[in-house]
């Protein structure tokens, strides 16, 4: 027999699983966590809750960039910099990849830190070829983390 839906608050479900309400919404908006409105508030599935969310600032290769944490860098010289196609540098920061640090007229800087973190995976993912290589956390999916790790012990 199957269960029945648990359903609480965002704020709970948010403290339950030691995340943020900001690290839950895009999981609800994909829909990987199941939630309903009621009388305007968020409620969770609990039976679709994760038991815990990894971000990159988890992830030991984001910690290896930490002396560039805050550090401001528009998204041309990063591009030049990393060796990135600056149209993938912008996609990152669509996608929320990359923290804005302050907006320029003609000019947008973003933590070099994320972008350095998000190059490392980029050149170390073959041929990405239009697969995106992070989830909605910055973290890299499966397939590409795995090939990066498979790769730091051989």
């Amino acid at each position: 027999m199957a269960a029945l839906p648990t359903f609480i608050s965002l704020p709970d479900a948010a403290k339950k699983i030691h995340a943020s309400i900001e690290d839950l919404r895009p999981l609800i908006e994909n829909g990987k966590i199941k939630a309903a409105t009621i009388n305007g508030e968020i409620f969770v599935d609990t039976l679709t809750l994760p038991k815990h969310i990894l971000k990159k600032e988890n992830v030991p290769e984001y910690k290896q960039f930490k002396e560039l944490k805050g550090v401001a860098i528009s998204i041309s010289e990063a591009a030049r910099k990393y060796g990135i196609p600056q149209r993938t540098v912008s996609r990152w920061r669509i996608k929320g990849l990359l923290k804005l640090i302050k907006e320029e007229p003609n000019y947008i800087f973003v933590n070099e830190q994320d972008v350095a973190y998000c190059a490392y995976f980029y050149r170390q993912y073959d041929n990405p070829g239009g697969q995106w290589i992070f989830d909605e956390n910055g973290v890299p999916r499966s397939k590409a983390y795995t090939r990066v790790k498979a790769r730091a012990v051989a």
